[in-house]
């Protein structure tokens, strides 16, 4: 009898064990068998359906309405900052180093209004963000921190924006001289002891060479370009290499003569740029002899 009992006792767990194994399979099953779906499950999936695509539709078009919005708050910040640069009445340009040699004789270069740049640049920031990246937004986001930063004695971090733009502008299109131009003009202004504004000690920069490399380079591919000879004969000038200055606005006369053969340009008489020339070769000449 013990032994029948034990033997029961030993059967009981076994049985157990294999119901257990079934039910677990069973309801494996189960869960892997997808539900049979009623009328009323398709009719809430209708639904859901029809109001998600509603929301997507509204979605969208919010998104196109945002688009338009971003381009119109782009161009609005565009031109705002273009009319406090042009408020600023100054760029760093052709015309600065055009006169700069008379007015080293006389009076200081010409300023502009200062901080129309600095409020210019939050504009342009805007502008950068709200608009796709082109050359003309950051050829004229580089020029609005270079002159933001010579009004404010050559400011380093402006300065450093600016370069770090022209540069990639000149990565970006490598015909274009305009980029490279500007750059040298920045190098060599900053680097010098009489771009002293308000005061203010420029911050050690020694560019010099830079600035007469870059022009040179231009004036491999555009050996009569006037506005960039300018430049050099001024960079000459104020580096006191009085005969070197000298030689480039004697090229440039000559350019300009054979142009006005040409019918390239009007009457030299009424041009200012070659007023400037003769009139920078006389003060050269007046210094010289004396």
């Amino acid at each position: 009898m013990k032994n029948v009992f034990m033997l029961l006792i030993l059967l009981f767990p076994l049985t157990t064990c294999e119901k257990l194994e079934e039910w677990r399979k069973q309801n494996a099953l189960r869960r892997l068998t997808p539900k049979q779906p009623t009328e009323d499950d398709i009719e809430n999936w209708k639904e859901r359906l029809s109001l998600t695509e509603a929301e997507i539709v509204d979605m969208d078009r919010k998104i196109r309405e945002l688009v338009k919005k971003t381009r119109v708050a782009g161009s609005i910040s565009w031109r705002i900052a273009r009319a406090f640069v042009r408020i600023g009445n100054y760029e760093l340009g052709s015309k600065y180093y055009t006169e700069a040699l008379t007015e080293n004789a006389g009076e200081n270069p010409p300023q502009a209004d200062v901080h129309r740049f600095e409020s210019a640049i939050p504009y342009f920031e805007k502008t950068l963000i709200y608009r796709p990246l082109d050359e003309t937004l950051l050829f004229e986001t580089g020029l609005a921190y270079a002159n933001a930063a010579r009004d404010k004695g050559w400011e380093k971090q402006r300065r450093e924006m600016a370069v770090t733009i022209f540069t990639e502008l000149i990565r970006k299109n490598p015909k274009d001289t305009r980029y490279p131009y500007q750059l040298a003009l920045i190098y060599f202004d900053s680097s010098m002891t009489d771009a002293i504004i308000e005061g203010i000690q420029p911050q050690g920069y020694n560019d010099q060479e830079k600035a007469l490399l870059l022009l040179d380079s231009i004036l491999k591919k555009e050996p009569n370009s006037v506005p960039v000879r300018f430049a050099k004969a001024n960079f000459m000038y104020r580096l006191g290499k009085v005969d070197n200055a000298r030689n480039e606005y004697e090229t440039i006369r000559i350019l300009m003569e054979n142009m006005s053969k040409k019918g390239e340009i009007g009457d030299l008489s009424k041009n200012p740029s070659y007023k400037n020339v003769i009139n920078n070769l006389k003060i050269i000449g007046e210094k010289t002899n004396f």
